[in-house]
């Protein structure tokens, strides 16, 4: 199976940049709101919702790279891990925005970001090890260089 490409490029990598920058700000938004209890919650709830919405297309492009992924078993391994932190950090997010919809306790649901912010940590380092230590989306002329 292929990966999605465009103009020649994964579409996968320049998937990621949105809903990154929008789930981690939310996280930095609300420890700011911790530093400094005057900064309310609207604004991380915007991002999360912002954030999530944008994590769709990459979630789905990600998917498709991890079926066109090389079949050794230190690759499939490093794939799967990197799936399994991105989804626990969008369960995280996630969480994080139902319980601010819920109204329930403003520190929990904070919490959960954090959890969120932590998890993507991880998913972004084993992203790079694909890339960077495996050589997957690299061009084989690249790869050999």
């Amino acid at each position: 199976m292929r990966r999605l490409e465009f103009f020649g490029h994964p579409l996968h990598p320049a998937t990621v940049h949105f809903p990154l920058g929008l789930l981690v700000g939310a996280t930095a938004v609300d420890v700011l709101g911790w530093l400094w209890p005057a900064i309310d919650g609207d604004a991380a709830r915007l991002m999360l919702i912002l954030g999530l919405v944008a994590a769709a297309p990459t979630v789905a492009t990600g998917f498709l790279d991890f079926l066109a992924i090389a079949r050794e078993p230190a690759v499939e391994r490093t794939a799967v891990y990197h799936l399994l932190s991105v989804s626990v950090a969008l369960a995280f997010y996630g969480a994080s925005l139902w319980l601010r919809q819920a109204a329930a306790s403003g520190a929990i649901a904070r919490w959960t970001s954090l959890g969120g912010a932590l998890a993507l940590l991880g998913a972004g380092w084993f992203g790079g090890q694909l890339v960077y230590r495996h050589g997957e989306g690299v061009e084989a002329t690249r790869r050999n260089l």
